[in-house]
């Protein structure tokens, strides 16, 4: 699996299905969910689809502003303390200015044997916000991965609320679909295709566990994040209203399949273990599964 891990930090929200250009990937990836009531900025969906345009428009606003104070401010600050003292100083966390909404921070460690940095940097990239959705959702306990190396050390976090794969799957669906969509309007691909091989593979990977396959049985959960990202992520070339069994396009169509399979190989970096070929996570089985009105397990 790829050096990902997705997980809410405190309150109701995930991940955005939009994807995000970049130069260079980092090391590893953290998506963590600010609440928005710990922002005071509280707002279901229900909440919001009763409110008029305007007043909705504001209200996913202010939404926005108050989480992206709270990441450039005080989790900046916090974080940069952190990393400092237990790096001696070499550690440091910068605003990743490349991303429009300003919620996403890299941290920069120092480098055991310095490397080739075209893709894969010695940083974390930690995307935040505050417009996902938290459930299904269980605390879990979070190992990282040196924790195999290092004998006799608990390095394990626990009781961490993360949300669960079978959402992380109808969450994937959804990008996929507007991905397929934006392209089929435009022509062109999204953000020129940099970093959404990572969705198919994900979707991919998915679909060969029990978790996936658990997933494309509950349509109920499918349909919520569908609603979701109407809600708060949505575009009009990514056609959402579309994302339904019978119209779901989660396969990209022959013509993004170049440019995407030279996304995916700078990605097999970051994969552990023999990675799939492209052709290999093209996702025909997750397409159909998507679409057929009585569930394929």
């Amino acid at each position: 699996m790829r050096n990902e891990r997705r997980k809410s930090g405190s309150g109701r929200g995930g991940e955005k299905p939009v994807a995000e250009r970049r130069h260079g990937a980092c090391r590893l990836l953290l998506h963590v969910t600010v609440f928005r009531d710990d922002l005071e900025e509280p707002a279901s969906v229900e909440e919001l689809e009763a409110l008029s345009n305007k007043k909705r428009r504001a209200k996913l606003e202010a939404i926005r502003n108050a989480c992206r104070a709270y990441i450039t401010g005080p989790l900046n600050e916090f974080l940069a303390a952190q990393l400092a003292d237990v790096t001696a100083g070499a550690g440091r966390v910068e605003i990743d200015e490349a991303v429009a909404d300003g919620q996403t921070l890299l941290l920069w460690y120092p480098e055991v044997e310095p490397r080739d940095r075209a893709y894969v940097r010695p940083a974390i990239r930690l995307e935040s916000g505050a417009k996902s959705a938290l459930d299904p959702h269980a605390p879990l306990t979070i190992t990282p991965y040196v924790a195999g190396e290092v004998a006799g050390v608990d390095l394990g976090v626990p009781d961490v609320t993360t949300i669960e794969a079978t959402r992380t799957f109808w969450d994937k669906v959804v990008i996929a679909h507007g991905l397929r969509r934006w392209y089929e309007r435009r022509g062109e691909l999204r953000q020129e295709g940099q970093r959404v091989s990572r969705h198919y593979y994900d979707l991919h990977c998915l679909m060969q566990s029990d978790t996936g396959r658990a997933a494309v049985a509950d349509r109920d959960l499918g349909a919520d994040c569908v609603r979701h990202a109407r809600m708060f992520f949505d575009r009009p070339d990514y056609d959402l209203s579309s994302a339904v069994p019978g119209t779901f396009a989660i396969e990209p169509v022959p013509k993004r399949v170049d440019a995407l399979a030279r996304d995916y190989d700078n990605t097999t970096a970051m994969i552990f273990g023999a990675a799939p070929s492209f052709d290999d996570i093209r996702l025909g089985r997750t397409d159909r599964a998507g679409n057929q009105h009585t569930p394929l397990v």
